[in-house]
């Protein structure tokens, strides 16, 4: 079935043309290896080649064989101890085994030795501030913040609000297997609009633990979910609990993988609603730089309903990118950020009934001082529908003030 000239297929076509052009541009790991051993091989004839030496162990952490570039740039150094670049990626390659106080040690040299650009020391200080949190048992971040939120449907401003904490507890062990928990709360309040009102809450639970035996080597976290849907339409009022599985796969310092697999239950407070959920996302991280980051994913999620409901079936992609930076006015060493996101979904229901769903949005944040930040966000939400009844049009323009702890 069609609707507004886009069959399923098109979006399975688009979903998959992306995904594939993203994992087209993946480096080679069997051209990173023959590079290898050929930077190995001359390395052979020329042992007292610190360039060489270094081109070996930044190929040999690119290939995530950190131990090899450990014991390279060891040698390196001892042939030249003022070899600032062969001290940062010793570092790097300490922090990756696990050995956060002998990464900490070799940060702090390359700190205080070398004249260091304002990007460098930034980025040392940086691992050197990771390395001495990955030494605490237990370690937390999150985010309060509130504001007001502009609905043009509506016409109405009401108040928003999120909440995040997140927290790792180290279970032991060099590499630092860890449970990690996730608390998200956001919510809309619209005083002469009660009927818009939502609130949503989400709880993950589960161990994180290393595939290789390495800090930055591949992890899978199986993990318990709970999430909660306070809503006035009883249609879009649920409880969700689901229990799955999340791999992530940093192949290279600037390309991740991930793939999420999820199986539950969706309870809602509407009548003959409740249904058996299975779920899956893949998808992959670009780092350009430093401070950019792009972000595909594409989703399958399938709900068969109990006691005679209505099936539903969701296929969808979602884009997302972002840049930090420093404005030339700002006296807070910390970077902005400008981020922006894309979200096609389709829907096709057990009636016949099939929704197109279109969602972007951007957004930038900055901030007040080291912890106080501002957000400024635009978003909208379009659905097309075969049912006229259920066509929307959203547009959310919100100014949220925050603190980060």
């Amino acid at each position: 079935m069609t609707f507004h000239g886009r069959p399923r297929s098109a979006y399975a076509g688009l979903i998959l043309a992306l995904f594939g052009v993203l994992l087209f541009a993946l480096p080679s790991p069997a051209a990173a290896q023959t590079e290898r051993d050929a930077v190995f091989a001359q390395m052979l004839e020329r042992p007292a080649d610190t360039a060489l030496m270094l081109r070996y162990a930044q190929l040999s952490i690119d290939a995530r064989d950190y131990e090899a570039a450990a014991a390279t740039l060891e040698r390196l150094l001892d042939l030249d101890p003022q070899a600032q670049d062969a001290r940062l990626a010793l570092a790097k390659a300490y922090f990756a085994l696990g050995a956060n106080a002998v990464a900490e040690y070799h940060l702090t040299l390359y700190r205080e030795r070398g004249q260091l650009t304002e990007a460098e020391a930034a980025e040392a200080d940086a691992f050197v501030q990771e390395a001495r949190i990955r030494q605490q048992p237990l370690t937390f971040e999150g985010f309060l913040s509130a504001g007001a939120v502009r609905r043009s449907d509506l016409g109405e401003t009401g108040l928003s609000y999120s909440a995040a904490l997140g927290l790792d507890w180290d279970m032991g062990g060099a590499i630092a297997n860890s449970w990690r928990t996730i608390f998200r709360l956001d919510g809309y309040r619209f005083s002469d609009a009660p009927g818009a009102d939502t609130t949503q809450f989400l709880f993950r639970t589960g161990p994180v633990l290393s595939l290789d035996g390495q800090a930055f080597g591949p992890r899978i976290q199986t993990y318990f979910e709970a999430r909660l849907v306070e809503d006035d339409d009883p249609a879009d009022d649920a409880d969700t609990l689901v229990l799955g599985a999340l791999y992530t796969n940093p192949i290279t310092d600037k390309w991740s993988v991930f793939a999420d697999l999820g199986f539950g239950r969706i309870r809602r407070d509407a009548p003959a609603t409740d249904a058996d959920l299975a779920r899956f996302q893949i998808g992959a991280t670009l780092r350009p730089t430093e401070r950019t980051r792009i972000r595909f994913s594409t989703r399958w999620q399938d709900e068969q309903a109990r006691g005679g409901g209505t099936d539903r079936e969701r296929i969808g992609a979602r884009l997302d990118a972002s840049l930090k930076f420093s404005p030339a006015w700002s006296r807070v060493d910390r970077n902005w950020e400008i981020s922006g996101f894309l979200q096609i979904d389709r829907d096709e229901f057990g009636t016949g009934r099939e929704d197109d769903l279109t969602s972007y949005g951007v957004a930038l944040k900055g901030y007040l001082t080291e912890a106080a930040f501002w957000r400024l966000s635009a978003r909208r939400v379009e659905r097309d529908s075969t049912t006229a009844a259920f066509d929307s049009r959203e547009t959310f323009i919100g100014l949220q003030a925050g603190w980060e702890f």
